[in-house]
């Protein structure tokens, strides 16, 4: 049987099992300690993933039942020697992260984000958290939150959270207000849109992205700086000017201009320079550089 006939027979497997609520892809994922497996995944209405955890020096088995809201599965992996994720998709969209302790075979905790970003070493992850159903317009929007794998769950929350859950998973870092508060809701003050990836840097000690804040109608290059820690953490935002990065007059039917991001990438390893290539306009540049050490 070739490739491509074999490929289309487990799609339509994959698609039956999907009907019947059953399907779930074949993962596992091993070090030197542990072999982890997804055995078995069940979605509307019982939601539940099943992993089978064998240590590997005593070969002794054990099976983890995960009770979240994984539609579907899409990947698992270590973030450290003991702990993995088990990653998939939301019913109603977004993306679902499950962390168990693998040598305590227990859930840890559950993530539920938008757009979402590792560092190069997956010990952090910085995340769009889901925006809230209810409320006026202008709460309807996103934060940023960090989460360091290395941690305990408590200690990835702020100090006025009392009970672990999937919307105060993480350490709130953006917008300013809320690493400020330590708060997990959105104020009026701080609408924004945010408008390119998270790019972290090849050291893992700064995050960068453009966003656009509706209360002055400006475009931002952010950085949040870690190099000092997350107990010292800074945001610098700097306003982009747009005739610095246009080639022609800016059509008044266009302003105010959101600079959506196509790419974001450092020009080189030591993380000064960011190359942003915008959605194509006939009046935009191709691409521009923004330099990261002038904020400081």
């Amino acid at each position: 049987m070739c490739e491509v006939s074999r490929i289309r027979i487990l799609t339509l497997v994959i698609a039956i099992l999907s009907i019947q609520g059953v399907a779930y892809a074949q993962l596992s994922v091993e070090n030197e300690f542990f072999l982890i497996e997804l055995v078995g995944h069940e979605g509307y209405p019982r939601y539940e993933a099943e992993l089978r955890i064998t240590d590997k020096k005593s070969a002794v088995e054990e099976k983890l039942v995960i009770e979240a809201r994984i539609k579907t599965t899409q990947d698992l992996f270590f973030v450290q020697p003991n702990k993995v994720l088990l990653t998939g998709t939301l019913p109603r969209g977004g993306t679902i992260m499950a962390l168990v302790q693998v040598d305590s075979v227990r859930l840890l905790d559950v993530l539920w984000m938008y757009e979402h970003a590792f560092s190069p070493t997956r010990e952090f992850l910085i995340y769009q958290t889901h925006v809230p159903r209810m409320g006026p317009p202008a709460f309807r929007q996103s934060i940023l939150l960090l989460y360091d794998f290395r941690k305990m769950p408590e200690e990835n929350r702020t100090g006025s959270v009392t009970s672990l859950t999937q919307e105060n998973a993480g350490i709130p870092v953006f917008p300013e207000t809320n690493w400020k508060l330590g708060s997990y809701y959105v104020a009026e003050e701080a609408q924004h849109v945010f408008l390119s990836d998270f790019l972290w840097s090849p050291q893992g000690d700064r995050v960068v992205f453009l966003d656009f804040w509706t209360r002055n109608k400006q475009n931002y290059f952010t950085v949040i700086d870690l190099t000092e820690g997350l107990e010292n953490l800074q945001l610098f935002l700097r306003a982009i000017n747009l005739a610095e990065i246009t080639t022609d007059e800016v059509p008044e039917a266009k302003m105010p201009y959101k600079l959506a991001v196509r790419e974001l990438e450092w020009t080189s390893p030591e993380a000064h320079l960011v190359r942003v290539v915008p959605y194509g306009q006939r009046w935009l540049k191709e691409s521009f550089l923004l330099e990261v050490r002038s904020v400081e």
